[in-house]
């Protein structure tokens, strides 16, 4: 991927800080990216050898679409998002 946001970064013809913040990533974020893809190129990357995949919508095995944690007392709690388990994990720890 870093070599990806350089070929990009190569191609951008607006402010730094526009890129910057079209990839969501700061400065000093974007020199270590930089910097790595950089370095992925000098030092000859496989590009050839590298294989693109494909990710798809798992299927769905049964009534709950989300998450489950086994809880105390063999409780079983169903979030069906990610930040919803996020926000109860903050308020039970």
């Amino acid at each position: 991927m870093d070599l990806e946001i350089l070929s990009e970064w190569e191609k951008w013809t607006g402010a730094a800080d526009g890129f910057y913040k079209a990839i969501g990533v700061s400065a000093n974020g974007m020199g270590s990216i930089i910097g790595r893809a950089k370095r992925l190129r000098r030092d000859g990357f496989p590009a050839q050898e590298f294989k693109e995949i494909k990710v798809v919508e798992p299927a769905v095995f049964g009534p709950c679409q989300g998450i489950e944690v086994a809880w105390d007392n063999g409780k079983l709690i169903r979030f069906q998002a990610v930040n919803q388990l996020v926000d109860f994990l903050k308020k039970v720890s």
